[in-house]
């Protein structure tokens, strides 16, 4: 029974780390219920468990507002809050639609969030190119400079965003 377990356990593990959320050429992601960027330079990837789990959730609060989350292999995380979710592309502002990238630590120090400055005013853009209330599912790109708010100068850059038929309950 105990090879039974580990080799079941080995099994999950394998699809955890091994399956990411797979993207076109123009760099959106084609993974039904993930989400890709490039952070920092970086590329940047939700786990996907084919059969199990998406690597993005959605929630849909009773007002309307869709939050999309995704998150990674290492933890990190980003976040779109979008407050009246529609076929169109709005400005990323602290009054409207936030995004938020974090290092899995509920710890300010780890967090970045869309916080304009009057250097640069508009921290990015979230475009919704799917928005589907009988399925339930949104799907669309993203980009945007998120800063700490204790440190403005501190920033974290994320382009190149997409997530893919992300659903919510």
């Amino acid at each position: 029974m105990k090879i039974y377990r580990a080799l079941v356990f080995l099994t999950a593990v394998a699809f955890f780390v091994g399956c990411k959320a797979s993207t076109s050429p123009n760099g959106t992601t084609t993974t039904a219920g993930s989400m890709t960027a490039t952070v920092n330079g970086q590329a940047w990837s939700s786990t996907v468990i084919p059969g199990v789990s998406g690597g993005a959730t959605a929630k849909r609060s009773n007002s309307g507002v869709v939050t999309v989350i995704g998150v990674s292999p290492d933890v990190t995380e980003i976040t779109l809050e979008i407050m009246h979710p529609s076929l169109r592309t709005d400005t990323l502002v602290l009054s409207g639609d936030i995004a938020g990238y974090s290092q899995g630590v509920l710890d300010t120090s780890k967090a970045w969030i869309t916080i304009p400055t009057l250097n640069n005013p508009l921290t990015g853009t979230i475009t919704i190119t799917q928005f589907d209330t009988v399925k339930k599912q949104i799907s669309g790109q993203f980009h945007f400079v998120g800063r700490k708010a204790h440190t403005l100068t501190d920033t974290v850059t994320v382009t190149n965003g997409s997530f893919y038929q992300v659903s919510w309950d």
